[in-house]
């Protein structure tokens, strides 16, 4: 898929649940304004990644929507070498294809938690309020390895 039909897909499915959680919307709205100085609020205002780094709750709400809407359901691997999966399972890279469901992956209540399938901020909010990051293997929408979360930052900015 296209970066911007993945953008597409994700943002669908954002707005969908702030139409399901206006409370959620009505947070991200207050956050945004006051991350907002007064000169700017009666203009568009494009925020710089220091003011974007303090919009806990729509960071949020974006990792959870990807969490459990992932704009691609699943991915498809095969290993480089022949290896050995924690199942015990043996790999070879011209006879393996290792399916990876995203989609399943982020509703699964052993990686989460019980309320794995709820609409939860809490996920990525530290007990200090500030944005709580995942690690890449449980939050695999940016993938994982060695070249593990390059696109998360500019994924969750891209235009």
């Amino acid at each position: 898929m296209e970066k911007k039909d993945n953008t597409g897909v994700a943002l669908t499915w954002f707005f969908w649940l702030l139409n399901k959680h206006p409370f959620v919307e009505s947070k991200i709205k207050e956050e945004l304004r006051d991350t907002m100085t007064k000169e700017n609020t009666e203009k568009w205002h494009l925020f710089t990644q220091e003011e974007l780094n303090k919009l806990v709750y729509l960071h949020a709400a974006l990792s959870e929507t990807l969490s459990l809407y992932p704009p691609v359901p699943f991915q498809i691997r095969s290993p480089l070498k022949p290896d050995i999966l924690p199942t015990g399972h043996h790999v070879t890279p011209k006879k393996t294809m290792i399916f990876i469901p995203l989609y399943l992956m982020g509703r699964t209540t052993v990686v989460w938690a019980i309320d794995s399938q709820e609409f939860k901020l809490g996920r990525w909010i530290t007990e200090k309020g500030g944005i709580k990051h995942e690690p890449s293997h449980k939050f695999f929408t940016f993938n994982a390895g060695p070249e593990d979360m390059h696109g998360e930052g500019v994924g969750l900015l891209h235009k």
